[in-house]
C-alpha cells in the first residue's frame, strides 16, 4: 500500500497577507479608537462636572490625561511587537492590548472616584 502523496506547503500570497493584516490592524484601531472615545469625552466633560460640584481643586488630571495615551500606547505596542509574526499572532496582540486597555479604563474611573471621595 502506497501512501498518498503530501501536498509542499505553500507560501501565502504577499498581497493577500497584506490585505489581511491591514483589515485586522484597521478593525482593532476602530476597537481602540473607541477607548480614545471615550477618554477624550471625560478629559472635555469631566473638570465642569468637578466644578459645578464645588470639586474643581479635586479633577484628576493626571488620570484623564493617562485615560486618553494609554489605548494609543497600546495599540502602538500591539503594531510594534507583531511587526513580523503571523496574523494570527497579531490578533491575539492587539486582543491582549485591548483587554488591557479596557482593564486599565476602568481601574482608572475607579481610581479617579475614590481620589475624590478621599478629601
Amino acid at each position: 500500500m502506497s501512501r498518498p502523496d503530501i501536498l509542499p506547503a505553500t507560501q501565502p500570497n504577499p498581497v493577500v497577507a497584506g490585505v489581511v493584516i491591514g483589515l485586522v490592524a484597521f478593525v482593532f484601531g476602530v476597537l481602540y479608537a473607541w477607548f480614545v472615545y471615550l477618554a477624550v469625552g471625560n478629559l472635555v466633560n469631566v473638570p465642569p462636572a468637578y466644578e459645578e460640584a464645588g470639586l474643581g481643586d479635586r479633577v484628576p488630571w493626571v488620570l484623564l490625561v493617562a485615560g486618553v495615551a494609554l489605548p494609543v500606547a497600546f495599540y502602538v505596542a500591539g503594531l510594534w511587537a507583531g511587526g513580523r509574526t503571523s496574523v494570527t499572532n497579531r490578533v491575539l496582540l492587539f486582543a491582549a492590548g485591548l483587554a488591557a486597555t479596557a482593564a486599565t479604563s476602568l481601574s482608572l474611573y475607579v481610581l479617579s472616584a475614590y481620589l475624590v471621595t478621599l478629601g
